[in-house]
């Protein structure tokens, strides 16, 4: 699995990011977390057309399969999005997703103890959106499908 070069795997990295993935922080309200979409037992997926967001609001894209996102060049269905570690971004500040802001969010993270130590450890930095993207990054490029009937296929 390729990493990028300021992104290397650690454990401390990855469990920062899964942590994180877990968290309902992201959203603006508290409600909704990246797991209340991408769904482990569908794959990091979901299975409605329009995944929905903060206060139940329609999204406006499906929530794609995570499983071996971190082989793909480009993010997003239009491929806007250069690196793996900015696609973060969009979903949290979009409004009809998580409707935050990354600013506000590492404020939030850098108050609690247990996010101060969990950066600390795997950047050697205070909680910012340095942090928050590359965590999320490690942890999802750890979802590797494996070897199952597609991925025989391709």
């Amino acid at each position: 699995m390729p990493f990028s070069e300021d992104n290397q795997f650690t454990k401390a990295r990855w469990e920062l990011g899964k942590k994180r993935f877990y968290d309902p922080i992201l959203s603006v309200d508290g409600s909704i977390s990246c797991a209340s979409c991408h769904t482990a037992n569908l794959a990091f997926a979901d299975n409605k057309a329009f995944s929905p967001g903060v206060e139940n609001r329609p999204g406006v894209r499906n929530a794609p399969s995570l499983a071996n996102i971190g082989y793909h060049p480009y993010f997003l269905r239009e491929g806007s999005v250069p690196t793996f570690e900015m696609q973060v971004l969009v979903p949290v500040q979009e409004e009809n997703e998580f409707a935050h802001e990354m600013l506000l969010i590492a404020e939030l993270l850098g108050k609690r103890e247990d996010y101060q130590n969990m950066a600390q450890e795997a950047y050697t930095r205070e909680v910012d959106p340095y942090v928050i993207t590359r965590a999320r990054a490690t942890f999802q490029r750890s979802l590797i499908s494996g070897s199952s009937s597609y991925d025989q296929f391709y």
